[in-house]
């Protein structure tokens, strides 16, 4: 049963009750004791309908949070001085046959625009799973706020729940306000960052070491005599 319909189901007890309530009240010709009776069983229906309504939503509630809820945003904090395109699925179920329809430019790379498949006006991504992401580098983070390519798009999502059903929604998505701000909260990511170039100095070390060690062992000088 669709929500429209349990709230117009709930809306009418509701009107009902109330009604014979008025009814009943003002009615000078009937028993006291049966006025009595059905005053208090229409109340009753009110009171229930009331806790009704209010569990009504409740399960709507939960209803939406299981829903797929894929949206598109800027990443400025996930790669070291890149900026990615991220569609990240933050809702319960499962997003199917995800697709972008912008509202003028769409997000580039290159002067290319973004995608995720072959064909560009087609389904994007297939299948998303609830709190996955997937993204593509735009470019490095200078570059990006050094072009003139406009920083704010919007659109309309549309994408199939698990029942194939259809649904969408708009989106929009600003940069500007990341200008002139840090992109990371600490500086743990260029912590890593930085550790990665150990390995290639190590690698270096390691060569100037063999040099030094056959030049010893050919009675070399290290300055070459």
């Amino acid at each position: 049963m669709s929500r429209i319909t349990t709230r117009i189901f709930l809306g009418l007890a509701l009107i009902l009750a109330v009604g014979i309530v008025g009814v009943l009240i003002f009615r000078t010709d009937s028993d006291v004791t049966s006025v009595g009776a059905a005053v208090a069983g229409a109340l009753a229906v009110i009171t229930a309908v009331v806790s009704a309504w209010g569990a009504q939503r409740v399960v709507e509630l939960e209803e939406d949070r299981q829903k797929p809820y894929p949206y598109p945003s800027f990443d400025f904090s996930s790669r070291y001085g890149l900026v990615l395109f991220r569609v990240e699925n933050s809702g319960g179920g499962v997003a199917h046959d995800i697709s972008f329809k912008w509202d003028g430019d769409p997000v580039t790379r290159g002067g290319q625009e973004i995608c995720f498949s072959s064909d560009c006006k087609g389904v994007q991504i297939p299948v998303l799973l609830p709190g996955k992401s997937i993204s593509k580098t735009i470019s490095d983070s200078a570059a990006f706020f050094q072009a003139k390519s406009s920083r704010e798009h919007s659109g309309t999502l549309s994408f199939k729940d698990s029942l194939g059903r259809k649904h969408s929604h708009i989106f929009r998505m600003n940069a500007e306000m990341y200008l002139g701000t840090p992109t990371h909260s600490d500086e743990a990511l260029k912590t890593h960052y930085e550790l990665q170039k150990i390995p290639n100095q190590l690698e270096k070390v390691e060569g100037e070491l063999k040099k030094i060690r056959v030049q010893a062992e050919n009675g070399i000088e290290p300055n070459g005599s």
